[in-house]
């Protein structure tokens, strides 16, 4: 998957349980691990009988989880997925060997950017197309830096947790004869699967100038 960095170096613990061929059930007991180690744990001195192997603890906040427990006896091999596995014990054959891989998704989100103009008495506002520049910072540090128009959904795809801060291109805000007063960036955290808006308010005021009048009188007594 695509959450490794959520991962960070983590422990694995399966729970395992035997019931021998009189149908005796064993107490519960753990072996731990980590991903990639490259050698297996044996567990030794089991009865006849069969083994149920279960994975506990394994989920990571902000992702989802698949597993995947694949099981390879003396002349066979199945993979399943699901949270546990049953493997057989039979005294002089090969022990069973169970390999389990554990995909994790990231949860993601995405931004949008909502745009508002005013202008003052008596002047209409302009119309026209707005720029905004973000830079987003992912939970693994990436980066992330583009340039979006008046957008429902940027697009991004960003994983839980990013943080952005949003700010519009003063360029494309300006109108001729209009001052304009520009809103100041929006900071926003990406939820999951869910738009959190960046809003944005254009205040516009035309400009004005002044004239004089004089008056002059010719032919008065």
């Amino acid at each position: 998957g695509d959450a490794g960095f959520l991962l960070g170096g983590k422990d694995y613990t399966f729970e395992y349980q035997c019931t021998d061929l009189n149908g005796n059930v064993g107490e519960k007991q753990t072996v731990t691990l980590k991903a990639g180690e490259g050698h297996p744990v044996s567990v030794n001195n089991v009865r006849e009988g069969a083994c149920t192997i279960t994975e506990v603890g394994a989920d990571v906040d902000n992702a989802d989880r698949t597993t995947t427990f694949t099981v390879k006896g003396a002349d066979s091999e199945q993979a399943t997925q699901a949270e546990s596995a049953t493997v057989t014990i039979k005294e002089g054959t090969a022990p069973s060997e169970v390999a389990v891989t554990n995909d994790y998704t990231v949860h993601r989100g995405d931004f949008a950017v909502a745009k508002n103009v005013t202008a003052d008495t008596g002047t209409i506002a302009p119309d026209k197309q707005f720029s905004f520049d973000y830079i987003c910072t992912q939970p693994d540090g990436i980066e992330v830096v583009g340039t979006v128009g008046e957008v429902r959904n940027a697009g991004v795809n960003l994983p839980v947790g990013t943080s952005c801060t949003v700010s519009e291109v003063a360029g494309s805000a300006g109108v001729d004869q209009y001052d304009v007063a520009l809103s100041a960036p929006v900071d926003v955290t990406i939820g999951k699967d869910t738009v959190v808006e960046a809003a944005f308010t254009n205040t516009y005021t035309h400009h004005t100038g002044t004239f004089e009048v004089t008056k002059k009188v010719e032919g008065a007594q």
